[in-house]
């Protein structure tokens, strides 16, 4: 296999011109570097032929590029350099060697396992390899912002920056123990979904070509894409491009974040009239999570070197994906999500999991597991053959992190070597690792199942008769802890390197799935159910879901659409000192007035810049329960009754006006509030409840402090009391605010 060196791509630059054609040429000539390298057996790699493909293709765009634009100042010449050559092959060999292809057969085992063909057709692994190929040339030259490689016998960084390809090719692999697999586009997807973020940051930027010449490349690319995309996506006429598109960012958003998340949901909701092609388009859900599970894993970076973005990024974490996690049922990749919420610094986590790699080495105590209880199952029904691997499979995976804090750090540098320890030692010490197991049946055949069913559950029972309380009492409370029936063992006989020992393995939490099916309902969600088994009641659900959210993004995006276009009129300082604006009424939105009475074009240009921000941080309240309120507005003498509107629970006065109609924060009236009761008793509630009612007088314009306060004020209420409900709901409790500075407003 070759050996990934990290070299650091730093060679000297040429400013020749001249035979520029011939450089790109050779450079991506595969089968003549192929010659010219013999060491690295580029022609060995599975992916030679995708390689060889897309670089033809790369290389013919290269040449055309080159004869429109002014090359005096980029660096084609890089392609000539040797060393260069040598550096760019020796990374393709050892990505797809040790990255790709190892990924590729796991999955390939889990296809054969849950009965995927159909979703995996015939050709898949070379066509996953070419979309594999892609993200790995534009990617390359580009680092893995702050992800260094480390020492694994201390979980020290190196000095070395990581190639940016490792993350995707993470988020593919990260499918297989989280997710779940669900078809050939989503892992190609997984492979593919920062290419055209981050379009300009690789190969490009070390080839010095301005943002503005590349513009029409990426286009010509994602079109090769489709027409080498899944028949899936084909029959279901959805170009993989579009999926690319909906799950990237746009640079020229303002704060990135927020708005794509934004976009996202909105691409989305706006399929819902078309069940069938908002159903292909949910692929870019299920991306999301595995690509927010590493962002999770390897952002201590962030919480290092911008604090700003690492609080904004783990807030979108807590409030936007782990709910969704939870409300599509994928109660797995939810429990790794809440463990790198909270245990995201891999020089804690990392040394433990390396030491149970170096025990597993020594002796494999879940493959002694899985054989202990297959034959047990062997025993228990000798007729029926059941046999492991073919009519059922048992998964395991180790326990949440974030109930192991502390055994993490005290084992996180243990003070022996696995290979100084005693067989037993290291059964003590693999115990903490065996937990949640799951016992999946393969067959078809309803009896044979049913059989190899209760067989199982005769097994388990037998063999982990005690019921543990206080061990797992965090565990048995996540969402995932309460599918899982929670025991201790009795000693059983067994060997293990070399040496004949009672074996205990401690405490085993288990699940035995009646069925594939019931597997990915529960374990894996509602996505899988509808794909995969076609199960019309979780596609219901799904559709459901997303047309409940639908009003609520709707109504942001027109809120941050209104105050875009107040902030152009802010900054064009018209002649004009004011501007009549409709008001609209709808009482079926969650925002009836987008449109203001009247709007200051000299309007206070921080004012509105932190008013959008506190309005785009109102997308962390997405998945909020909500309450009903009857809304009234008193406006110039004019009373307004606007009926039963929905805020989301632990909503205040201030959290309304910020939630129904933002855009009056920017009018500078004050406004005299009055919550009552639908007895019109006046009460002095700090939130509503159900069915209260709120009146909202209008009044004379206030100065700008005023408007500063009101928008604080908004901004507070939705952080300490919106946001914390949802904090609480899902993770148990609510944690503390992080404070931006907001330029002091």
């Amino acid at each position: 296999m070759a050996e990934d060196k990290n070299e650091h791509i730093e060679f000297g630059e040429s400013r020749e011109t001249s035979n520029v054609s011939s450089y790109v040429k050779d450079f991506f000539d595969v089968d003549k570097v192929a010659d010219e390298l013999p060491d690295l057996k580029l022609k060995e790699i599975p992916a030679y032929n995708q390689a060889k493909e897309i670089f033809g293709t790369f290389s013919e765009i290269l040449n055309e590029l080159a004869t429109r634009i002014d090359i005096k100042n980029t660096n084609f010449t890089l392609l000539n350099n040797a060393d260069f050559k040598k550096v760019f092959y020796n990374k393709l060999t050892f990505i797809f060697s040790e990255k790709i292809e190892p990924r590729l057969a796991e999955a390939k085992k889990y296809i054969d396992y849950f009965d995927l063909k159909k979703q995996f057709p015939e050709g898949w692994e070379d066509r996953t390899r070419y979309f594999a190929a892609w993200p790995f040339l534009i990617h390359f030259g580009e680092a893995r912002k702050g992800e260094k490689d480390y020492n694994p016998e201390t979980g020290e960084e190196t000095d070395i920056f990581l190639d940016y390809i490792r993350h995707p090719a993470r988020v593919s692999g990260e499918f297989n123990k989280t997710v779940g697999l669900l078809d050939e586009p989503t892992l190609e997807l997984a492979s593919c979904h920062d290419i055209k973020e981050n379009f300009p940051r690789g190969i490009f930027t070390l080839l010095q070509i301005p943002e503005k010449d590349i513009e029409a490349i990426l286009p010509q690319i994602l079109s090769t894409m489709d027409n080498h995309q899944s028949s899936i996506l084909q029959e279901a006429n959805v170009p993989f491009s579009d999926l690319v598109n909906v799950m990237s960012k746009k640079r020229a958003e303002g704060i990135l974040r927020p708005r794509h998340t934004l976009n996202l949901f909105l691409d989305l909701t706006n399929l819902l009239h078309n069940p069938e092609i908002f159903m292909q388009y949910l692929r870019c859900i299920l991306v999301k999570m595995p690509d927010r599970l590493d962002n999770s894993k390897t952002s201590i970076y962030l919480k290092e070197k911008d604090p700003t973005s690492f609080s904004r990024m783990m807030e979108e974490t807590l409030y936007n994906f782990i709910p969704l996690a939870d409300v599509l049922g994928m109660t797995n990749v939810d429990d790794w999500l809440k463990d790198f919420y909270e245990l995201i610094d891999r020089r804690t986590w990392k040394p433990f999991f390396d030491f149970r790699k170096e025990l597993l080495m020594k002796f494999d105590f879940q493959e002694e597991f899985k054989a202990a209880i297959s034959k047990a199952i062997t025993a228990k029904a000798p007729a029926e053959n059941f046999t492991c691997g073919k009519d059922y499979i048992i998964e395991l995976r180790p326990r949440a992190l974030r109930y192991r804090q502390k055994e993490v750090i005290r084992q996180r540098l243990p003070k022996e070597s696995a290979e100084e320890l005693s067989t037993g030692d290291i059964m003590k010490l693999s115990q903490p690792f065996l937990n949640y197991v799951v016992f999946i049946p393969l067959i078809k055949d309803e009896a044979r199942r049913q059989k190899l069913v209760q067989t199982a559950q005769d097994v388990f029972k037998e063999k982990f008769p005690n019921e543990i309380s206080a061990l797992y009492r965090f565990d048995k409370n996540t969402s995932l802890g309460r599918m899982f029936n929670f025991t201790s063992d009795i000693a059983y006989g067994g060997k293990g390197g070399g040496e004949n020992k009672q074996i205990k393995f401690g405490a085993v939490v288990y699940k035995i799935f009646d069925s594939l099916q019931t597997m990915r309902k529960e374990f894996y969600g509602l996505i899988h159910a509808a794909f995969i088994d076609k199960d019309e009641d979780a596609k219901n659900k799904i559709i459901e879901l997303f047309n409940n959210i639908k009003p609520y993004v709707d109504n942001l995006a027109s809120q941050l659409e209104l105050l875009d276009k107040i902030k152009n009129l802010v900054s064009q300082r018209t002649d004009a000192t004011k501007k009549k604006v409709e008001k609209t009424i709808n009482s079926k939105t969650i925002s009836p007035i987008d449109q203001i009475n009247e709007i200051l074009q000299d309007s206070d240009a921080d004012i509105l810049r932190y008013l959008t921000e506190v309005v785009e941080r109102k997308i962390l309240a997405l998945f909020a329960e909500t309450i009903k309120i009857n809304f009234t507005v008193v406006f110039g003498g004019e009373e307004i009754n606007l009926g039963q509107l929905d805020l989301p629970k632990g909503a205040d006065v201030s959290c309304a006006l910020l939630h129904l109609f933002p855009t009056l924060l920017l009018s500078k009236n004050q406004y005299e509030i009055n919550k009552v009761k639908t007895s019109s008793r006046l009460v002095l509630r700090r939130q509503f409840e159900d069915n209260d009612s709120l009146k909202v007088y209008v009044g004379e314009p206030a100065d700008v402090n005023t408007q500063k306060q009101q928008i604080q004020k908004a901004s507070k209420s939705l952080r300490e009391n919106v946001l914390s409900e949802i904090a609480f709901k899902y993770i148990g409790y609510r944690p503390k605010p992080h404070h931006v500075n907001h330029n002091n407003l």
